[in-house]
């Protein structure tokens, strides 16, 4: 069973949205770019009413949808040819990537709470091998890193006091 619709790249939602995730019992919806001057910039959950009534919570990508993307590859210096491939790929450091997803959780921890999320790849990019090694190399008493889904996020969202969540409706 799936309980969230992740639609991250659309640039508008239509207010019937709500109700065609609960139509298919889909109570989330998680985005990241479309929304009007209604919502607060820094705001990542709030509930999305549809004018039939029907309502989702909602999980925005604030820091986009790759905001861990790439981690310890610098664009446009040290540059390597691979021979195999024909590519030239940047040249991959591990004190780099640490620094990045460090930053990038720290900019996810703020005052609305879990879950926390980051993701590491975005369009056109294969999975970077790097990323288990990335991921416990950053760990300290602040940060652990695991693999999660959106399902989970779900959850996890749905167990939160939700009370001081907006509410907002139309596109």
């Amino acid at each position: 069973r799936h309980d969230a619709l992740y639609m991250p790249d659309s640039f508008g939602h239509i207010p019937c949205i709500p109700m065609i995730c609960n139509g298919f019992g889909i109570d989330t919806y998680i985005f990241m770019r479309g929304v009007n001057d209604d919502i607060d910039p820094e705001s990542r959950f709030w509930f999305w009413e549809s004018p039939d009534g029907s309502r989702v919570q909602i999980f925005r990508l604030r820091d986009g949808y790759a905001n861990a993307a790439r981690l310890g590859l610098h664009r446009g210096t040290g540059e390597i040819m691979d021979k195999e491939s024909s590519e030239i790929r940047p040249k991959f450091k591990m004190e780099f990537a640490v620094e990045q997803i460090r930053k990038a959780a720290e900019k996810q921890m703020d005052k609305m709470g879990e879950p926390f999320v980051l993701i590491a790849g975005t369009d056109h990019q294969i999975p970077q091998r790097e990323l288990p090694d990335i991921m416990k190399n950053a760990e300290t008493n602040q940060y652990t890193f695991r693999y999660g889904d959106w399902d989970e996020a779900a959850e996890i969202m749905r167990k939160k006091d939700r009370a001081s969540w907006k509410t907002y409706r139309g596109e």
